[in-house]
């Protein structure tokens, strides 16, 4: 789980960055990698996890529109913070 923050984090101080940046973040498949962990029961209860994580979404979400619509059509994207809120 160490590892796994601390990448989480990077993710989060990257995310924080240019526009661009954000946007080959989310190309790469950034977003997807993060809905991954969130949906996984392990490590998606972990708020160690979860913090950061929600941080580098909404870093992303921040982006210029045509990031954040491809942010939104990555399968699950909404589902993913709902199944968390409840």
């Amino acid at each position: 789980v160490d590892v796994l923050m601390e990448m989480i984090w990077l993710l989060t101080y990257l995310s924080a960055g240019e526009d661009a940046i954000k946007a080959a973040i989310v190309s790469m498949g950034g977003v997807d990698l993060c809905l991954q962990i969130c949906s996984n029961s392990i490590h998606g209860g972990n708020p160690a996890l979860m913090v950061p994580m929600m941080r580098a979404l909404g870093n992303l979400c921040a982006a210029p529109d045509a990031v954040v619509l491809c942010m939104l059509r990555s399968q699950n994207f909404l589902l993913a913070f709902w199944s968390r809120l409840g």
